[in-house]
Parts: structure tokens; C-alpha cells; sequence
């Protein structure tokens, strides 16, 4: 299966300079979030677990925002046609 993923990868490459912008975003905001809760667990002398136990709830309301706020898939994403 490893040799696989891997003989599709490497033969299905098609860039563009969208998907480009997309995952040098995705690498910046990566690593900007790993650097914070770095510093955060620092400055507060608490372990990974116990930060994202706090930070849990704020995540899912952002993620319940933007699933239903209609501006992706219409009145909200339960309304799509999957």
C-alpha cells in the first residue's frame, strides 16, 4: 500500500500557483501555531493536554461559525446535496 501512495504521488504532480499560495499558508500558519502553544505552555506551566482543554471550546464554536454560516454551501452545510 506505502509503494502505492507513493507511485501515485510521485506520477499524479500538478502544480498551480493557487495550490501553491494554499499550502505555503498552510505551512506558515502551522508552524505560527506551533511556536504559540510552545510559548504559551511556557508561560503558563501547563502541558499540551491541559491547553487544548481550554482552547477546546473556542475551536468548536469557530468551526460550528463557519459551518453554518451559509457562505460556502448555501442556507447552511447540512442543506448540501452530498
Amino acid at each position: 500500500m506505502l509503494l502505492g501512495v507513493g507511485i501515485a504521488t510521485v506520477t499524479d504532480l500538478e502544480l498551480n500557483f493557487l495550490g501553491s499560495q494554499l499550502s505555503a499558508a498552510a505551512v506558515v500558519t502551522t508552524c505560527v501555531s506551533q511556536i504559540w502553544t510552545g510559548t504559551m505552555q511556557k508561560n503558563y506551566s501547563v502541558s499540551s493536554t491541559q491547553l487544548l482543554f481550554a482552547a477546546a471550546p473556542y475551536m468548536a464554536l469557530t468551526l460550528g461559525a463557519g459551518a453554518f454560516d451559509g457562505h460556502h454551501t448555501g442556507p447552511h452545510t447540512t442543506a448540501s446535496a452530498w
